[in-house]
Parts: structure tokens; C-alpha cells; sequence
């Protein structure tokens, strides 16, 4: 089959869903598949992986707002697909399923439209007018796959029955990491510096274990709007010698190995990357119960913890758990590594992915 993939950039650190389109396009080429895709950022070197056989294809942004810009792009990307002749086209991200609705109006390929939802669809896109736009033309395109069935369960009941769930895959190369089981002194978490990501609350819990446990270190790696806000919590609570904000990664299974404990505090998620990348290294896990994903992933208190939403509390008492039962803590790492190599493994992935697309398109 032929696979037209869209999305912004596959640059790292951009971004949860711009590493999931990089693998599932890596994984379908070396399944046979002819593979496209199509960005609106230049290619760079520190773009996240794909092999040399899938094509890629440049449509860049502009400031501009003339209209000629607009005719221009949606001609250039109607034209790439027409010439493609993609069996599936699947645009990640809100703009994106605009830019390829439009671009195959009256043609053949209108009917060939997956969209995806990659975070929470009740609160993201943050703008309700986007949200709005982007519900729409789920509705209108042939079928629709998002990350877990709480999504799944946001839609109306005509929705429900062209959206089938497929989960974000994993590196392979996280299932095949080597761990050392050791006291837990550094603690770390991944994401972008949000408002949804809540740094915030960990930064608050761990100034209180910093007190009991002087030995502990907490890393926070990430870019994003609330830096600076971030940097002053850090200050204010005296932590500047133990926190540090390390910016983004390009190499995350470093980065988990060396690692002892995994801790997010998101108000919200899709499928958290970050998480299912943890647990994939056997790294023992703790995270917010929050809509949606990671109830999905952990089982409390048997492959990793899980906690209330904006409880400093509660987060202290987990953290507290992991450093002092370490026997206990390890152990949810090993049950994570053997749950995630069984369900997220990219190459099942991409099997199904591929099934559900010419159950659902043909």
C-alpha cells in the first residue's frame, strides 16, 4: 500500500506526535509499504529517524498571509498527492487535516482521509474554535484513529463507529535496554515546559524529598513558554543546586538508563511518549491520573504509581515509596518493560494500522 503521512516536522524534541509519524513511517517502509511524507519545516539533521526509501517532501510555512501564498501551497500539495497516489492519507495534527481537506476537494483522495487525535480532545487544540474545526472535519473524512478509548468514548456515536483506537509505538530500541538496579537518586521527567505539563507540581514535591533524601537529584528536560517561570520556582525554593532544567534531548535512551525514577505531573495527555518510553527502558514510573493515557499504561501500585492530579501530596508520599521500597520499585519497572514490549511494540503497531486502514477505507 501507499501511506501519504502529513505533519509539521519530524525535528526532535518538536514534539510527541512528530516522534510517533517518524517511527510509523520508518516501521511501514521496512514492511514494504511505499511511504511519503510531506513537512512544512526544512529538513534537518536533527530530525528524528526514517530509512532513505521514504520520500519526503517539503511544503514550506510562510508568514505571509496574501492569498496568493495559500492558492499557491494547497496547488503544490494537491498536485504531490495527486501524483503520489496514496491508498491512505493520514494528516497529523489540527492544521494539517485542514491543509489536506482542502487540498482534495473533488478528487478521489477525499475518500482516502484518516485524521488522528494526538492529546486530549476535550481541552486541545487550546483554542475552542480550532477544537471545533478539527471535530468537523473528523466527521466529514472516511475514518478517524485515536490513542485509547477514553478518546475514543469523546465522540458522538456516529464518530464512534468510523474511529478505531491504535496506541502510540515505542523505539525498539527502549525494550532492548540494559538496567542496573540501584538506590534511586536521580529522578527525571521529559516534556514540553507547560501549563499541561505541570512541572510545577514535581518541583514542589521534590523540594520536600530534597529535605529527607539530600542525595536526590531531579532533571527536567524540556523547552517551552513557562522556562523562565520554571527557572524562578527553582530560585525561589532554594533547589538551583539540585533541580536543573536541561533543555531537549536528543537522546532519550540515554538519558532513561541513566536515570533512576520517572516522575510526571501532567493536567492532561494524549498518550504520553514520554511515559510509555520510561517504561519501556524498565524504569519504575509514577504519573498523575490524568484524562487521557496514562491509566491506560500503569496499573496502580503493580507496574508503576499512580496519582492524584495537582497533589504536591500525594506525589510526595509516591516518590517517598519508590526511594524507600526499592526491591518494590524495580520490580514495577521490570512488570512495565514486559507490558509495553508486549502492546506497543511498533512493529504490531504498524500491522494494525495498516489492517485498520483497508477495513475502515475499502
Amino acid at each position: 500500500m501507499k501511506f501519504l503521512l502529513s505533519i509539521n516536522t519530524i525535528k526532535a524534541g518538536s514534539g510527541g506526535a512528530q516522534r510517533v509519524v517518524a517511527l510509523i513511517a520508518d516501521e511501514l517502509s521496512n514492511q514494504g509499504h511505499d511511504v511519503m511524507l510531506v513537512l512544512y519545516e526544512p529538513i534537518s539533521n536533527s530530525d528524528y529517524f526514517v530509512n532513505e526509501k521514504v520520500q519526503k517532501i517539503v511544503l514550506e510555512r510562510s508568514d505571509s498571509k496574501k492569498i496568493k501564498y495559500y492558492i499557491s501551497k494547497f496547488a503544490t500539495l494537491r498536485s504531490t498527492i495527486s501524483k503520489f497516489d496514496p491508498d491512505v492519507i493520514i494528516p497529523f495534527l489540527a492544521d494539517q487535516t485542514l491543509y489536506v481537506y482542502l487540498a482534495t476537494r473533488g478528487t478521489k483522495y477525499r475518500n482516502r482521509i484518516i485524521t488522528t487525535v494526538r492529546n486530549n480532545p476535550r481541552v486541545f487544540p487550546k483554542s475552542r474554535r480550532l477544537r471545533m474545526q478539527n471535530n468537523i472535519l473528523i466527521a466529514l473524512c472516511k475514518a478517524n484513529f485515536v490513542q485509547n478509548n477514553e478518546q475514543k468514548e469523546y465522540f458522538p456515536k456516529f464518530i464512534r463507529k468510523k474511529t478505531f483506537v491504535l496506541p502510540n509505538p515505542v523505539n525498539e530500541e527502549l525494550l532492548h535496554c540494559e538496567r542496573e538496579n540501584r538506590e534511586i537518586k536521580n529522578i527525571v521527567t521529559l516534556g514540553r515546559l507547560s501549563e499541561q505539563k505541570n512541572q510545577e507540581m514535581l518541583i514542589s514535591a521534590f523540594s520536600i524529598i530534597a529535605n529527607k533524601h539530600p542525595n536526590t537529584k531531579l532533571t527536567i528536560y524540556g523547552k517551552g513558554e513557562k522556562q523562565k517561570q520554571l527557572e524562578n520556582c527553582i530560585e525561589k525554593m532554594g533547589l538551583s543546586e539540585r533541580v536543573k532544567l536541561a533543555g531537549v534531548t536528543n537522546n532519550v535512551k540515554d538519558v532513561l538508563i541513566k536515570s533512576d525514577l520517572f516522575v510526571m505531573t501532567s493536567n492532561f495527555e494524549g498518550m504520553p511518549n514520554a511515559l510509555i518510553e520510561a517504561m519501556a527502558t524498565g524504569l519504575p514510573c509514577i504519573s498523575t491520573d490524568c484524562p487521557t493515557g496514562p491509566s491506560d499504561l500503569i496499573n496502580n501500585k503493580s507496574n508503576g504509581l499512580l496519582i492524584k492530579m495537582n497533589s504536591v501530596d500525594e506525589c510526595v508520599v509516591a516518590m517517598e515509596y519508590m526511594i524507600n521500597n526499592q526491591f518494590d520499585a524495580w520490580k514495577m519497572g521490570e512488570k512495565a518493560h514486559l507490558f509495553i514490549k508486549e502492546h506497543y511494540r511498533c512493529e504490531n503497531i504498524v500491522k494494525r494500522l495498516v489492517a485498520f486502514s483497508k477495513e475502515y477505507l475499502y
